[in-house]
Parts: C-alpha cells; structure tokens; sequence
C-alpha cells in the first residue's frame, strides 16, 4: 500500500467520529422537525373532548372537537363558542400553530425525554425560535395519536407567558354543530388578501414593516359594528391582528344600523369613543402627529389610532418586543389597487 493511500485511508478512519456525529445531529433534527409537523396538524386527523386552562385563566373551560367537521366549541357554564378550528384565543393546545410553513421556517425542534400526563404515555418537543427574542415552546404530546396535551410558552428571558393544558382529556370524535345564527368567533369571512379593498368596500391599509420571519397568514372580512377587516400576521407561534374600521359618518350609521339591536344612537355613540388620544407608553407621538394608544387586556396588548379616517387597532400578545407594534403601526400605508 503507497505512503499517500495510508494517510487517505488513516484521514478517513479519524474523521469518521465526527462525520457520523453530524449525520446522526441532521438526522435527528430532521425527525424532530417531522414530530414537530405531526404534533402542530394533529388536529386534523384525531377529535378530542376534554377540559383546557390557560394557566388560572377560564378555569372549568371545556373543549369539543371534531376533526370530520373541523369545527371547534369551547364553553363554561351556559356559554359556549363554536370556531371553525382550534382557536389561538382559547386555551386549547392544539391551537399553538398559527401557521404551518411560518412554523417550520421560522422554529426547530428536538425531542425531549418522555413521561406521562393523565395516565397517557406522552413525548416531549421543544420548539426552539430560529429568530432572537422569539417565546420557546415545550409541548407534551400523546404518543399514540401525536395530540398536544399542554404547551407551555416561555419568552426569550425565561418568564413563562402561558401554559395551555389539558385537565382532562377524551380521544375519540364528538359532534360539535353550527350554533343557531353567527357564532361570535365565525363572524365574517376569510377572503383572499388580493381582493381584500373589493370585499371590505374600503381602502384597507397594509404595513409596510412587518418583523423578521412574520407573513399575514389570514384575511377576514365582518360586518359586526360595522366594516372590519383583520389582517392576521404570525411567524407560526408569534402574531399580531391589525383591526381596521372606517370612520363611519352619521348617514351610514343611519342605513348600516337601522335595524340593528341598540339601533342607531347606540352605535353612533359606540364609533364617537375612537379619537385622537396621547401616547400612553414608548415615546408620545410621532412626527407627523399621529397618535397611539397602549392598552394592556390579560395577555394581550392593544394599539389604538387614528389615520385617514380608518380606527386601526393593533392586538398582540406579550411574546411580542413591545417596540414593534409601534414600527408596524408608523409604516401603515395604502395598497395600490
């Protein structure tokens, strides 16, 4: 054997080590990313029956789901909501995926060591951000059926923000009905973004600055107080809604309400509450005079203004650098038809 056929085959045996060091790494964040896949669309495939809390929040809350119908009620005592999916809004684990492709893009994973939660044999993902300042994720998921059964989100310095969590839990498909007229969640329309002027019969404004690795991932249209478009943006975990109202003159609360519960004095007084109001935190208004209002509700934060005779409200929660609210919403402008 030549001198340079030992040193090649003497390099190739001590790197070796570290050669399948890094395909068994690869490996295992492949598989990890394919848990996390299974994890965030489990609820499509498996229905579930059990009572959810966001930590001490709606404590008693009871969630019923039917992945051949995809709908979803959530209720405690005589009140009850029916979603056309998991709701973000409600203390449901299922819900933590706000979008798929944001989620895989913009946050890995790895297993954890398993355990078990309400006499199930479950598995452990941590979802890491991609991005800094980004919550991370734990979830404790059902080893049979991939279901989540509590995520806790934590944000970048470590404060847990929010624990959805199963209290008990059925597998097993329930039906779950349209309720008798709108529910509240399925108020409106989910529309396509591109026609999105044509259906709110308005011009909805668009911001031109949206945070690394955010996309708007949903566009509804309503007709409850009035024309409202959201425009929701997530990163898959993170999000914020931009609410936009116009400024309706007294003629069309006239027509729009007039056979609306409260009639039209009712809502005239109810859009009268909007204005031009001072900054209540992070720096007074800015240079062109347009004014913000921070409001703090529970877990969520709302900004509030006024520009061009459209109310845009902000609505985030505190995963959410409380900075860029305020660059999203000083970056506001038309879309061009």
């Amino acid at each position: 054997m030549s001198r340079r056929l030992r040193l090649a085959l003497f390099a190739t045996l001590a790197l070796a080590p570290l050669l399948w060091a890094a395909y068994r790494h690869a490996r295992h964040e492949e598989e990890a990313q394919e848990l996390l896949r299974a994890v965030a669309t489990a609820h499509l495939r498996v229905g579930y029956e059990g009572e959810g809390a966001w930590g001490n929040r709606w404590p008693g809350m009871w969630i019923t789901h039917d992945s051949r119908s995809g709908r979803t009620q959530y209720g405690s005592g005589p009140w009850s909501q029916v979603e056309p999916a998991p709701s973000g809004r409600m203390p449901d684990p299922a819900a933590f995926c706000l979008d798929l492709d944001a989620l895989l893009e913009n946050y890995g994973a790895r297993e954890g060591e398993p355990s078990r939660h309400l006499d199930r044999d479950v598995r452990t993902l941590l979802v890491e951000p991609r991005l800094e300042g980004r919550p991370r994720l734990e979830i404790l998921f059902d080893r049979e059926t991939s279901l989540p059964l509590r995520v806790k989100t934590v944000r970048h310095d470590g404060v847990l923000l929010r624990e959805a969590v199963f209290h008990s839990i059925f597998v097993g498909d329930r039906d779950v009905r349209r309720p008798f007229g709108p529910a509240p969640g399925e108020m409106g329309r989910n529309v396509d973004p591109a026609h999105v002027d044509e259906e709110a019969d308005f011009p909805v404004w668009r911001p031109a600055y949206v945070p690394e690795g955010f996309r708007l991932v949903k566009c509804r249209v309503s007709r409850w107080m009035g024309p409202c478009v959201r425009l929701l943006y997530a990163d898959g975990v993170t999000a914020f809604e931009l609410w936009q109202r116009p400024v309706l003159l007294p003629a069309q609360i006239e027509t729009i309400f007039a056979r609306a519960p409260g009639g039209p004095e009712f809502h005239a007084r109810w859009h009268r509450r909007t204005g031009f109001r001072a900054l209540a935190r992070s720096g007074g208004a800015d240079e062109d005079g347009i004014a913000v209002e921070r409001h703090e509700s529970g877990p969520h934060v709302r900004y509030e203004m006024r520009v061009a005779g459209c109310d845009v409200t902000l609505v985030t929660r505190a995963d959410l650098d409380p900075e860029e609210p305020l660059r999203v919403l000083r970056s506001i402008e038309v879309r061009e038809p």
